[in-house]
Parts: C-alpha cells; structure tokens; sequence
C-alpha cells in the first residue's frame, strides 16, 4: 500500500543530478570571472572554500531529505528544528532568493547568447536595450511556462542543457590535454 503523504517520484537520478549541477554549473559560469577578477591569484583557494560550502550544503540537504521526505526543503527544515516563524522567515528568504537568481541568470544567460549571435551573425541586436532585457524577460516566461507544465518535463529540458555542457566540457578537456601533451 502505498502512502499518501508520499511525494511522487517522477525525477530519476539523472535528472537530480542534473538539478544539483545545473545550480553549480550556473554559479560557476556566472561568477568564475568574477572571482578570478576579484580573487586574482587566490582564485584556487576561494574555489576550494566555495566547494567546501556546496558539499556541506548538499550532504546536509541530502541528510535532511532522507530524514523528512516531504516538500518543502529548507523552510520545513527550519520549521521543523527552529519553529513557525523561522521557518517561515526561511521560506521567504528562499524565495526572495529565486526570484534574484531567476533574474541575475536570464540576465546572463541573455549575455552569452548574444555573444552568439554578435559571432556568428555579426549583429550585437541582444546586446543593446530593450532588446536584453525584453529576451530575459521572454526567458523567464518561457521558464516559468516549463514549470508549470510539470517536473517531469522542466526536469527533462534541465537534462538536454545539462548533458550538452558536459560534453562540451569534456570537449574542452580532451582538446586541452591534447594541446598539452604536444
């Protein structure tokens, strides 16, 4: 018998993989230059701390996740250990923070597309207002419109992003070692 309070499983280990690298994999192509600009020569060490922070996170999101499985994350955490109301303090901070991530990612994400289009169409038309901020609003809709539809199927859409950057990573990776060794 199966039971009620449980969540349905519709994501598979490949899609919640995806999930925690499409959160780290945006942060990095967000922030890495950022970090070496600021951080210059001790960009290695704020890495290193940076990594330390999102595996604490994670095995302490993953502990917690097998200890309560219901939805909610971290505002039911808080709720759970601290009370009603920071659990709800916890819950509107999280979502004051995927409302600015949402943002800060169009907006960057508008970037390197129009980095694109500037290189191989020799126009810079996403570069300029209104036009970035108008395709980062479209973005947005588009995404918002994904979830709605389902998990299932944003899950999916996070997979294909996902599996091109990791082969295009490896494609780096390959060609670098290549270039390395001759």
């Amino acid at each position: 018998m199966v039971n009620e309070t449980e969540l349905k499983r519709e994501v598979g280990k490949f899609g919640s993989f995806s999930m925690g690298y499409a959160d780290i994999g945006a942060d990095i192509y967000i922030s890495l230059g950022l970090i070496a600009l600021y951080a210059y020569t001790a960009a290695p060490i704020a890495l290193l701390i940076a990594s330390i922070a999102y595996i604490t996170t994670g095995l302490s999101y993953a502990e917690l996740a097998s200890k309560y499985p219901v939805a909610g994350g971290a505002q039911y955490y808080a709720y759970r250990a601290f009370g009603r109301l920071n659990g709800f303090i916890a819950g509107w901070g999280l979502m004051l923070d995927y409302t600015v991530d949402i943002a800060l990612f169009s907006l960057a994400s508008v970037g390197y597309l129009g980095f694109l289009v500037k290189i191989f169409a020799g126009k810079s038309v996403l570069m300029v207002n209104p036009f970035y901020g108008l395709c980062a609003i479209f973005l947005i809709i588009i995404l918002i419109g994904l979830n709605i539809i389902g998990i299932k199927y944003s899950s999916r859409f996070n997979e294909i992003f996902v599996f091109i950057d990791l082969l295009t990573i490896a494609a780096i990776v390959i060609l670098g070692l290549n270039l390395a060794i001759t």
